[in-house]
């Protein structure tokens, strides 16, 4: 039984990194269509990608995460 629930748990964690990366993606896109300039670009990507290098998630996030991924 725990050892369900611990790779669900995983399983979870992998899907709400793969959202995040989603997310950043589209918004480098938007940002490129938008004609940004390059600075721009790098200090969004780098927000982006400490946002995304967050460990351990906190339990709120982490349960909006799956909601969100599932629905």
């Amino acid at each position: 039984m725990q050892s369900q629930v611990k790779a669900k748990v995983e399983y979870s964690v992998v899907m709400w990194d793969r959202v995040i990366e989603k997310r950043s993606i589209l918004l480098r896109r938007v940002l490129t269509l938008a004609g940004k300039s390059r600075k721009a670009m790098q200090t969004t990507a780098k927000s982006v990608n400490q946002h995304s290098s967050m460990r351990p998630l906190p339990p709120q996030s982490m349960t909006m995460g799956i909601v969100w991924v599932s629905q």
